[in-house]
């Protein structure tokens, strides 16, 4: 069971942290992710890194500000992290979840799809 990945993948986002998310990936990836906006595919670990998740998703811009939760569950052989963060941008405070669900082999995800909820106002 690769638990640890999961939850290290979740933190790695909310700190910013993206040596650590680098780390974290294999270089042949298989990846893919769905936004309210767009569909993802794998171009690479430096832009999916720096460009997609740091660059698009969780923006300085918008910094998180809280990790209201982190959870891990199995599906068969694959796991599962979900991850929900408060958010604060230019039109006030939100929440975006995450569900990601993934291999890992030897201390690297190797395979992984996410599915995003967008940015939630917080009434």
């Amino acid at each position: 069971m690769s638990e640890q990945q999961g939850f290290d993948f979740a933190n790695a986002i909310a700190e910013r942290d993206a040596g650590r998310l680098k780390e974290l990936l294999a270089d042949d990836l298989d990846f893919r992710a769905v936004t309210p906006r767009k569909i993802w595919e794998f171009e690479g670990i430096d832009a999916l890194v720096d460009t997609t998740i740091m660059g698009t998703w969780f923006t300085a811009d918008a910094p998180i500000v809280d990790v209201i939760n982190i959870e891990h569950d199995q599906v068969g052989t694959r796991e599962r992290v979900g991850y929900t963060f408060r958010v604060e941008g230019e039109e006030g405070p939100s929440l975006v979840q995450q569900q990601a669900f993934y291999d890992a082999e030897a201390g690297k995800i190797t395979w992984l799809r996410i599915l995003c909820s967008g940015y939630q106002p917080i009434n």
